[in-house]
Parts: structure tokens; C-alpha cells; sequence
């Protein structure tokens, strides 16, 4: 094979020198400043119990039921509780319905709103339980909501059932 030095008319030392003289006045780009970042906390993932079928509620706290006394907490599951605030995650992408759920909860806990519905969906008609459902549990007990929440129980059935949960919130200290 030919070497192609004879085509481009030159050599390597020709080029490096180009190269130089077209590249010397030319200066790095400033680094942009680094944004503050979240620490970041271990996200565990649920246990297979957090994955329950929908007649059970969702553990998502570890001390959940202590400050929850057993009249709230049957208020609760039976839906007889006011919902002071909604959040309907249908068709959002899972970057999307995680970022406005962390938004809700944030919003509705500064706001000192205690019994909130957030609607997942049940997932599609083939059976198969909806991506949104299966990730609530793994959002709800990660940074930077989980101390913001008391509980969280399945809907009742006027509610949405088992593609809505009732989250009750923490009193803003």
C-alpha cells in the first residue's frame, strides 16, 4: 500500500506546525461551577412484603405505627380520612412521576397536609402490575421523603384502589 504522505503534500512536522499556529490563541473552556449535591443515601430495596398483593398496605418506615394510634390508622385504611391533596402519576415516565411525587410530598408536608392520595395506576390490562405501583414503595422510603411520611396504605376501592395510595404525613416540627 502507498503511503499518502505524496497525496497531502506535506509530512508529520508540516502538520504539527499547521496544528500549532491554527490552535495557539484558543483557551480551555472554564469549568462550570459544581451545583451542591444531595448526600447520598443507601436506597434499600423493598422486600418482597413491600411488593404485597393490593390488599395489603405497604410498609414503607420502620416506626411507621407509632405515631399513628389505631383511630387514624383504621380512618386511614378505610378511606374516612379527608385527602387534602392529589397526585396522579398516569402517563408519566418513571424520572417524571419520581421527581413530582418528591415535589407533592415536599409541597403537602411544608403545607402541613396530613392525609394525602397519590394515583400510580394498577398497571397494564394484560395483568401485569404497572411500573409506577412497583416503584412507590422504593420512592417513598428513599431520600429525601421517607421522614416525611407516617404511613402508607392502600386506597380504598372509591378511591382508586389498588392503583392509588393514601399517604399520611408527618406534622412539620
Amino acid at each position: 500500500m502507498a503511503s499518502d504522505k505524496g497525496k497531502r503534500g506535506g509530512n508529520e512536522q508540516d502538520d504539527a506546525g499547521l496544528w500549532r499556529a491554527y490552535t495557539h490563541d484558543i483557551q480551555p473552556i472554564k469549568k462550570p461551577r459544581k451545583m451542591a449535591e444531595k448526600p447520598k443515601t443507601p436506597v434499600k430495596k423493598p422486600k418482597a412484603s413491600a411488593m404485597a398483593p393490593p390488599s395489603f398496605p405497604i410498609p414503607t418506615h420502620k416506626n411507621q405505627s407509632a405515631e399513628l394510634d389505631g383511630s387514624t390508622d383504621k380512618k386511614l385504611r378505610s378511606g374516612k380520612l379527608s385527602i387534602e391533596g392529589r397526585l396522579d402519576m398516569h402517563g408519566m415516565r418513571q424520572d417524571e412521576a419520581h421527581e413530582a411525587l418528591i415535589n407533592f410530598v415536599t409541597r403537602a408536608h411544608k403545607a402541613q397536609k396530613r392525609c394525602v392520595l397519590v394515583i400510580t395506576g394498577k398497571g397494564n390490562s394484560k395483568g401485569g402490575e404497572g411500573v409506577l405501583r412497583q416503584k412507590l414503595p422504593l420512592w417513598l422510603s428513599g431520600y429525601p421523603i421517607s421522614d416525611m411520611i407516617i404511613k402508607s396504605v392502600q386506597a380504598a376501592q372509591k378511591d382508586g384502589g389498588s392503583g392509588a395510595f393514601y399517604l399520611y404525613l408527618r406534622r412539620v416540627k
